[in-house]
């Protein structure tokens, strides 16, 4: 440990560690550090975030819920017009049954 830490250092580097030195001369396991026994994980087996199954379904749904309340907007607005449309052509219907309807066959009698 002694010679890796009085090695001498390029002027663009950085001294290492004792860390680094200790996982130099004993090792790397994973969860565990040797020397130091069970405490902070090393920060590289924190380097990457994996997705797992359960995160990639997790957001594929979220996907779909926001494409299906759109579609909701959507049709929700198209209703709209249509009993717009609806209420104009019964409007229109309403005013043409003004003329007088043709004679019952029992009026006459």
């Amino acid at each position: 440990m002694l010679e890796i830490k009085e090695q001498p250092i390029l002027e663009e580097s950085q001294a290492p560690t004792e860390f680094e030195i200790m996982q130099e001369v004993l090792g790397k396991c994973r969860g565990y550090i040797r020397g130091l026994g069970h405490g902070p994980k090393p920060a590289a087996s924190h380097g990457t975030i994996d997705l797992t199954a359960t995160d990639t379904e997790s957001i594929a749904l979220h996907e779909k819920i926001e494409k299906q309340e759109q579609e909701l907007v959507d049709v929700s607005a198209k209703l709209s017009q249509f009993e717009t449309l609806m209420q104009t052509i019964i409007s229109s219907q309403v005013g043409t049954s003004s003329q007088p309807s043709m004679p019952s066959p029992t009026d006459h009698i």
